[in-house]
């Protein structure tokens, strides 16, 4: 087994898998420099605030090469997925104008990254910490909120919790309401569910606070 980091990021215009990478996505990507890509707003202020990332666990990007080189895509998208995706933001990675990083494609990731999609669009988590930002009550650095979601066979959202919170209520509940209005997902590819049918999952919700 090894650990990748899940990213989702533009075709390029020529894949070729690197000879080592830490994200796992959906197109293999070999580049000669990795960066994070920034806004406009972001290029012209020449600083980075409340930047957000929704990524998986550990648990959930853990991918055996061998398990996942011979299977079919799948073709189903979330049914709030769709959307062009937000490019993906790590922090320690330089920035440019657009993300560019070594990933290793496996076909099965399909289903988490547009999960992923979703949430990236759902989520808005600057209104819900404004009024602490502006009494200057958050500090600089990352918010992280740690969900428990499950999902049955039909893509029906079966159960939502917070496994770790942020220590900021109001955090927490848009992370809550970003995974609720984000569904119903299309189902899950059979090999993913349990024996009860279901998909169960950890995320955590990341929010970049730039100095």
């Amino acid at each position: 087994m090894e650990d990748y980091r899940l990213a989702d990021i533009a075709p390029p215009e020529k894949e070729e898998r690197p000879e080592t990478a830490k994200f796992a996505g959906l197109y293999d990507s070999r580049v000669l420099e990795e960066q994070v890509g920034v806004t406009q707003k972001e290029e012209e202020e020449g600083k980075r605030e409340n930047i957000e990332e929704v990524e998986q666990l550990h648990d959930l990007y853990k991918f055996d090469k061998d398990l996942f080189s011979d299977r079919k895509e799948t073709s189903e998208f979330s049914k709030k997925g769709g959307k062009e995706s937000l490019e993906d933001f790590f922090p320690d990675y330089k920035r440019g104008s657009h993300t560019y990083l070594n990933v290793h494609r496996f076909p099965d990731v399909q289903y988490f990254v547009r999960l992923k999609r979703a949430f990236n669009v759902a989520f808005n988590p600057e209104s819900a910490i404004a009024e602490q930002m502006a009494f200057h009550q958050v500090m600089r650095g990352n918010l992280q909120t740690m969900v428990g979601v499950t999902i049955d066979q039909k893509g029906e959202l079966a159960e939502l919790f917070v496994f770790k919170t942020s220590g900021i209520s109001s955090y927490d509940q848009e992370v809550l309401r970003t995974v609720r209005v984000s569904a119903p997902f299309s189902s899950p590819p059979d090999f993913l569910l349990n024996k009860e049918g279901l998909l169960r999952m950890s995320w955590t919700f990341t929010l970049y606070l730039g100095g």
